[in-house]
């Protein structure tokens, strides 16, 4: 798998994903994306030098995404979407051991946190065989989610 860093061009492919059926189930915010509202952030996103987006692909073909989002407290926050049809094929935890240390390598981060609702065990485990560890439950938008966290020890054991 190698990551690319994502470009206007990535734009569609993107959106797409981000409204797949499945996708929108798992998300802390399910409502539909609208194309302008999806340009008009991922637009804004990639002139933000605190947003990281990158594109997996295997064997030249686009498998997934990650985005890390940087705070002012030198952590971060992630988000991975595996395309429909690269699913259940392992590509999750890949994805993101190889974000990790991509964007490990390129800034100095505290800690990495994943959000995922409570009934998304897929997305969980995929996080857990990453390295993640478990910090506990919270509510955001009046779901109960897992907090996961990578810590910038734990990344000599990835």
């Amino acid at each position: 798998m190698e990551l690319k860093i994502a470009t206007i061009g990535d734009a569609r492919l993107l959106f797409d994903w981000a409204n797949d059926v499945e996708v929108r189930q798992m998300a802390l915010n399910q409502r539909e994306i609208s194309w302008e509202q999806h340009i008009d952030w991922f637009q804004r996103r990639l002139n933000d030098s605190r947003t990281f987006i990158y594109i997996a692909y295997d064997q030249a073909e686009p498998v997934g995404q990650i985005r890390f989002d940087l705070d002012e407290f030198g952590d971060a926050e992630v988000d991975v979407h595996i395309r429909p049809g690269s699913r259940a094929r392992g590509f999750g935890t890949l994805l993101i051991k190889l974000g990790v240390n991509k964007i490990r390598a390129k800034i100095e981060l505290n800690e990495i946190h994943a959000h995922i609702k409570q009934h998304n065990v897929k997305s969980i485990k995929a996080f857990e065989k990453a390295g993640f560890l478990f910090r506990g439950m919270l509510e955001e938008n009046n779901m109960s989610c897992v907090h996961l966290v990578n810590k910038r020890s734990a990344q000599r054991n990835l």
